[in-house]
């Protein structure tokens, strides 16, 4: 399932990022630029999600750069699928 970061809070130690499904839902930059950069460090750091009941980590992959309904881009990523 392919979602879209909507928020990042920085927390102490790592950020946290929250994640919606449509597109107009997710935060977006305005430049390709910044969007790259924060994508980049995104990819490079890695997404894991816990599973609620079988536990363990699973990676969320394939991350993208898309356009944003209101201008300028958003990035999404493919969750596992057990993720709704």
């Amino acid at each position: 399932m392919r979602l879209y970061i909507s928020r990042i809070t920085n927390s102490p130690g790592c950020p946290t990022l929250d994640f919606k499904k449509p597109v107009a839902a997710g935060m977006f930059w305005e430049t390709r630029e910044l969007v790259c950069s924060v994508c980049d460090l995104i990819a490079y750091q890695g997404i894991n999600i816990r599973h609620p009941y079988r536990g363990g980590q699973w990676p969320c992959t394939d991350f993208r750069i898309e356009p944003h309904p209101v201008g300028g881009f958003a990035i999404s990523c493919e969750m596992p699928e057990f993720v709704s």
